[in-house]
């Protein structure tokens, strides 16, 4: 709050809640990929920077279980890409589906 008892992030989280819509369908599709066509449905290192920019600005703007949710995503996604490790498709296509159901329903308003 500032001297005027407003809050002056609550523009920039409303921003933030606008642009959740858009990033739940990108995490909504890359789910549906991965469940049907696994590693090869979607672009796994994509996925991975996505997740990490999330991760990263979520807590910032006041919405820690989005930042906490890609973070999991994202440490799933890290022993693929760095170390060859297999992909399990099915736990990161879940990680993934929650993901965007948590930033679905942050874009029609509900706490994140």
């Amino acid at each position: 709050m500032n001297r005027s008892g407003s809050d002056p992030f609550a523009e920039l989280r409303r921003q933030y809640r606008a642009e959740a819509a858009s990033r739940a369908a990108f995490f909504a599709a890359a789910a549906r990929a991965l469940r049907e066509a696994g590693a090869g449905g979607t672009d796994l290192a994509a996925l991975r920077q996505a997740a990490h920019r999330l991760a990263g600005s979520a807590g910032i703007y006041g919405f820690p279980e989005v930042g906490r949710k890609a973070r999991a995503l994202e440490e799933a996604l890290l022993p693929v890409l760095q170390e060859g490790a297999p992909l399990d498709a099915q736990r990161v296509a879940d990680l993934t589906a929650d993901l965007a159901q948590l930033l679905a329903a942050l874009g029609a308003g509900e706490p994140g």
